[in-house]
């Protein structure tokens, strides 16, 4: 998670974690992390932010998705913007 404060009444925060990767059969390593324990990390991450812009008097304000791409696969949430500021 990486913050960036914008000013004294508001902030940016950047949700987003790659993939890690796990070895496989034999110590290979290679193989993304699953797909569903990434996504609940993110989401995590996201709680954590939440609590804490709450804690310093912050309200959510808009939820800005950071899409990827892979070739012909299709795209996937990587990330998010949040923008916190005073109510």
């Amino acid at each position: 998670m990486e913050r960036t404060q914008s000013s004294a009444n508001a902030r940016v925060v950047y949700i987003g974690t790659g993939r890690q990767l796990r070895s496989g059969f034999f110590g290979r390593i290679g193989l993304d992390e699953d797909e569903r324990i990434w996504r609940q990390r993110l989401a995590q991450e996201m709680e954590e932010a939440m609590q804490e812009m709450g804690r310093r008097g912050l309200c959510l304000q808009k939820v800005v998705p950071v899409l990827r791409t892979a070739g012909m696969t299709g795209s996937w949430t990587e990330g998010a913007w949040l923008f916190f500021s005073k109510p």
